[in-house]
């Protein structure tokens, strides 16, 4: 489904739901209507009647709703309907109130009753469809327009005695001018209501499109990374881009023989644990798991966007998983269990960052030189009995001092599948306090 047509079922999705409220809010707007009729005490018997008639149609038309809505039957024509039926009635509703009273129909708009025009405006309203509002406030004002060029050809006299004094001078000149005011008002109600409307689907429009395109993106990207490329899309990805950064592997030695003399319950839980304490500190620090390779993790800081900090955020990452290290054994040796050896390798350089694999498999990832050097780094660990390596490349890209106490340098490494030696520094437990 593309964008527009997943849009469309959201904002059809919403009109269904919103019918049913509307069905319950057309039984507020009966109730309003028949008590008006109730009070109304003025000559003109059989009036009366066709306004309780008249009302009495309002409530089968709020019967029928609640009937469509409680059966969940829809059509995209029915609001225009009701709508159009809506608009019809008050206007009905207002032209019998007039004969009642034997008063003029333009001083009718000033009465309270009249005021359901706004109530049906904001009716519209609940349908998140700016046209539906905008046909309401047409078809009432001009028909109203009409029926106020009628009654000047038909003038109805005689009961102005029976209006509110603000509302006898609802007749001459001055009366035209209140009407083209209640008119004017009552368009302006409307325009401000659409705007409002449109500027909210709008909102919903651009909120859904960003939405849905973290969650494509969200099968490709590690996590934390979607949001940041929603703008760009898939063809910046399938482009992709050179940039700095800073690549973090860590890995439980020993796994596979461990995992042999362990359920596979116990391997699952192992592997559950260490993925949750050592995936703490990469997002901690700003970085993104790129992935997940059995027993090992991969973690980059700096991409999609590279940043003046992305080394030292990666060193401080690995010293934190080292004290994370330190605690989970302490708990592991409480519970009788053995301890856990870590192996973590960290490098600083350029990669490749962006989509490798086809339509049906896509990873975002990073890759070349720098993502080797310090996958080779973890595996170092184990033959220098250290559970953190390092480059130079790192500590001087994260202002780290060489000589700090904390480091140990190691000889130039000619590390396997790459030219070229690299140097190194392993972490001096001992200088650590621990």
């Amino acid at each position: 489904m593309d964008m527009s047509a997943h849009i469309k079922t959201i904002f059809e999705q919403a009109e269904r739901h919103s019918e049913l409220l509307s069905a319950h809010l057309r039984v507020l707007v009966f109730a309003v209507i028949l008590a008006l009729v109730l009070n109304i005490s003025a000559p003109g018997h059989h009036h009366h009647q066709s306004m309780y008639a008249l009302a009495g149609g309002y409530g089968l038309l709020t019967l029928s709703a609640e009937i469509l809505a409680f059966r969940r039957f829809f059509r995209p024509w029915l609001p225009w309907l009701f709508v159009t039926i809506d608009v019809l009635l008050l206007l009905g509703f207002l032209i019998l109130m007039s004969l009642a009273m034997e008063a003029p129909l333009s001083a009718i708009l000033g009465i309270p009753g009249s005021a359901l025009i706004f109530v049906f405006i904001a009716h519209a309203a609940l349908r998140h469809r700016p046209w539906l509002i905008a046909y309401t406030v047409a078809l009432f004002s001009t028909l109203w327009v009409l029926l106020i060029g009628l009654s000047d050809i038909f003038p109805v006299s005689g009961g102005e005695d029976l209006l509110p004094a603000g509302l006898q001078m609802g007749t001459g000149h001055h009366g035209l001018a209140s009407e083209a005011v209640r008119v004017a008002i009552i368009i302006l109600t409307g325009i401000i209501v659409v705007v409002s409307v449109s500027r909210a689907r709008n909102c919903l429009f651009t909120s859904i499109t960003q939405t849905r395109r973290s969650a494509n993106l969200a099968r490709y990207v590690p996590h934390g990374m979607a949001g940041e490329l929603a703008d760009s899309g898939l063809e910046a990805m399938w482009q992709g881009h050179r940039q700095d950064a800073a690549v973090l592997f860590v890995d439980i030695r020993g796994f596979t023989a461990m995992s042999e003399k362990l359920e596979a319950g116990a391997v699952a839980a192992l592997l559950t644990d260490f993925r949750g304490r050592m995936s703490h500190p990469i997002e901690q620090h700003g970085g993104v798991i790129d992935k997940f390779i059995g027993d090992a993790i991969m973690g980059v800081f700096g991409t999609p966007r590279p940043g003046p900090d992305d080394a030292r955020n990666a060193l401080h990452c690995a010293l934190d998983m080292v004290e994370t290290l330190h605690g989970w054994n302490r708990e592991r040796q409480a519970d009788g269990r053995p301890a856990i050896a870590l192996g973590i390798g960290v490098h600083y350089g350029q990669v490749f960052a962006g989509a490798i694999g086809n339509e049906t498999r896509l990873e975002y990832t990073v890759i070349g030189d720098t993502v080797n050097v310090a996958e080779r780094l973890e595996k170092l660990t184990r033959t220098v009995g250290a559970p953190l390596v390092v480059s130079a490349d790192l500590l001087h890209a994260a202002d780290e001092m060489t000589d700090d106490p904390r480091w140990q340098a190691l000889p130039p490494q000619n590390l396997p599948g790459r030219t070229g030696s690299v140097e190194v520094f392993r972490l001096n437990i001992a200088s650590l306090g621990n």
